[in-house]
């Protein structure tokens, strides 16, 4: 077999023959230059402060990212500050772009072992994955670009994740075609941040395919977003405080840390003294005010397994409706399920047992075609991409006179600002003259000053100027409520259907669902030690 880039070292270290048991982490990220963000790239970094902070600092963490520092490709917007102002205001004056402060640097991870390509998952799973042992853990974490499921926008299972080169997509189907290679003793955890991740969640069929039987090595997965919507996260931007995404949220609950160093409350929802993954997933649920509505792979399990009580003799049986009396979902809950529950009905202002009619009613009544579109029964549908940076490539300029940022033409400002540059540096207004990049290089000083000595200048540079979004402007937006009652009524649904499973005579799935449960359950950490009179047991 042809071994694909950066995995020939792994055999020459003795990979392929031997791994010792214990927890191997691999992580692919970024994607295409066009769509390679840096906030991808800070998201490997703050992955590996986890894994140190929790113990698996000296873990086999096999990184694969974006072309893996063949050229520069990772995308990045100049710091706020004057050279940033001044590229923008020039990119809008003589090209009408206002995406001129993106620059594109190397990837900069140390360690780094190759792109990250369909042909390197390949081999990874082919040489890596075959050869760890039962008993071993396995994660796998996956930070960069998805795809929807083109041929079922409706009711989507095979998403896509988009990688560098060619080809350019591994579906769900090919996904578990290379899960299918690990011993099905490995305990894995997948999370996976990227656009329509909820389609991953499918992996726990064979082929990725409900029809075909559930795989016989049971996958816990955490998911951003259920498999019909975009999710948050990526940016050129450079400020990691504005970095809002799934697997910041995730993180830093196992963490106690931002990717900012400021402390956070570990979540210890059951009191064992540990945070389990579950419990960050209820941490996202709870602090993260994003768009996305995160999943799970026993959410996929249940929802196409179990049901919701239809009349006759249903009641009777014990299955319960899916406007279940609250009290009754809560002490069917988990304490991590619990814990979402109260603190989202709280923040939305909900009382009384029938709190899940009143959410579902209230979803309704802030955007009436969404929750038509999204019906509760199921995934939910398209979403506009609102605040997000996934589609589209983000540094690609138009054709000077084309239209702006606003879908017009040039300003009548930006219109004689050009023509004052114009009368000193003519070169600036040829689209590619070779000689516009030594003058913006070399006269970069003066052009500011002509620019600054013009009467519309200080205008125009405040007019687009880039701004933050106002947090609280956000949290009160019709999308951003909708999301906080989709996440209440998804944790509802969650833990009424795998209230009901057990009493549908179905022991497959039962016995699936409890061992996902179970793995999703663990922990990041490795277990301490075991202790016999005050030492640790020998070969622990």
């Amino acid at each position: 077999m042809r071994l694909a880039h950066g995995l020939a070292f792994a055999i020459v270290g003795g990979w392929a023959a031997t791994v010792a048991a214990g927890t191997h982490v691999v992580t692919f990220g970024g994607g295409p230059p066009s769509h390679n963000q840096v906030s991808l790239e800070r998201n490997v970094e703050y992955f590996r402060r986890v894994l140190a902070g929790v113990g698996l600092g000296d873990a086999r963490h096999d990184v694969y990212f974006g072309d893996g520092g063949a050229r520069n490709s990772v995308q990045y917007r100049l710091p706020d500050g004057d050279d940033q102002r001044l590229a923008r205001a020039l990119g809008m004056i003589l090209m009408n772009n206002d995406e001129a402060d993106i620059r594109y640097e190397k990837v900069r991870l140390p360690g780094l072992v190759g792109p990250s390509s369909v042909a390197n998952v390949d081999a990874w799973f082919e040489v890596v994955g075959r050869s760890l042992p039962p008993g071993e853990r396995l994660v796998f974490y996956f930070t960069g670009h998805g795809g929807p499921d083109p041929a079922h926008r409706d009711a989507p299972r095979d998403t896509t994740l988009v990688m560098p080169g060619h080809p350019n997509a591994l579906s769900v189907r090919q996904f578990a075609a290379q899960l299918d290679k690990l011993d099905p003793g490995v305990d894995l955890t997948l999370v996976m941040v990227q656009c329509y991740s909820g389609g991953f969640a499918n992996v726990i069929y064979n082929e990725g395919d409900p029809a075909k039987g559930l795989a016989r090595h049971p996958r816990a997965g955490f998911f951003s977003t259920v498999a019909t919507r975009t999710a948050a996260g990526c940016t050129p931007d450079v400020d990691e405080e504005d970095y809002h995404e799934f697997s910041t949220s995730f993180f830093e609950a196992i963490l106690g840390e931002t990717r900012t160093g400021r402390a956070v409350a570990k979540p210890d929802f059951d009191g064992d003294g540990r945070t389990t993954f579950d419990e960050a997933f209820a941490h996202v649920l709870l602090t993260s005010d994003t768009i996305d509505i995160p999943t799970t792979t026993s959410d996929r399990l249940i929802r196409d397994r179990s049901r919701f009580a239809r009349g006759g003799d249903d009641e009777a049986r014990g299955l319960l409706p899916q406007d279940a009396p609250w009290s009754t979902v809560l002490a069917a809950a988990s304490p991590s399920q619990r814990a979402a529950l109260e603190g989202l009905s709280q923040a939305l202002g909900l009382d009384g047992e029938d709190r899940l009619a009143k959410a579902r009613s209230k979803a309704g009544e802030i955007d009436p075609e969404r929750n038509r579109r999204r019906g509760r029964g199921g995934d939910q549908g398209p979403n506009p991409a609102e605040g997000h940076e996934d589609h589209g490539p983000t540094a690609q300029a138009p054709p000077p006179g084309g239209p702006n940022f606003n879908g017009r033409g040039p300003s009548p400002a930006a219109a004689r600002l050009r023509a004052a540059l114009a009368d000193r540096w003519p070169e600036l207004t040829v689209p590619f003259h070779p000689d516009a990049p030594r003058i913006l290089a070399e006269e970069r000083d003066e052009i500011r000053r002509v620019l600054e000595a013009q009467p519309d200048y200080a205008a125009f540079s405040r007019r687009i100027a880039r701004r933050a979004p106002d947090p609280a402007a956000l949290a009160r937006s019709p999308e951003r409520r909708w999301v906080k009652h989709q996440r209440l009524l998804e944790r509802a649904d969650a833990v009424i259907l795998g209230s009901n499973l057990p009493k549908l005579g179905d022991a497959e799935a039962l016995g699936v669902y409890r061992r996902l449960i179970e793995l999703e359950h663990r922990a990041l950490a490795p277990d301490p030690a075991p202790v016999v009179e005050g030492r640790p047991r020998a070969g622990s």
